[in-house]
């Protein structure tokens, strides 16, 4: 049997029937999960078995457009402990991670988080170590 897809023929076998339309096992690239109808298959023939089917042609895809060059970031100025409080909601950064949380408890600059989700901490936190959430607007 061969199948046409795209004008191209594939030599293949009906591996599954369903309401008259027909799933393909394309030989050389296997089956397919597409139905056929019966206008899109025709059977095999002597000639069309001896020559094999055409390579499908390598998609042409655009080439993807240059990056943008990079903005500069603004400069993070480095949070001092005054900036904390009990019950700012922050965002908590340990190892790469970023938790959101509410600062529980302070002492001598450095604090506890309470991370959502997580529980409580008993780590203690300096503040370079936390962002501010900004509220919503």
């Amino acid at each position: 049997m061969v199948w046409t897809i795209g004008g191209i023929p594939f030599d293949g076998t009906i591996y599954n029937v369903s309401g008259g339309r027909f799933q393909i096992e394309r030989d050389g690239y296997g089956r397919t999960s597409d139905w056929v109808n019966p206008s899109d298959i025709r059977p095999l023939t002597a000639a069309s078995a001896a020559a094999p089917a055409p390579a499908p042609a390598p998609a042409q895809l655009p080439l993807p457009a240059p990056a943008p060059a990079p903005v500069p970031a603004a400069p993070n100025p480095t949070p001092t402990p005054d900036a904390f409080r009990v019950g700012d909601r922050v965002v908590w950064t340990i190892g790469g991670i970023a938790f959101d949380g509410t600062i529980y408890n302070a002492a001598g600059g450095r604090f506890q988080v309470e991370r959502d989700g997580y529980g409580r901490t008993s780590d203690w936190v300096n503040a370079t170590e936390l962002r501010h959430i900004k509220a919503a607007p």
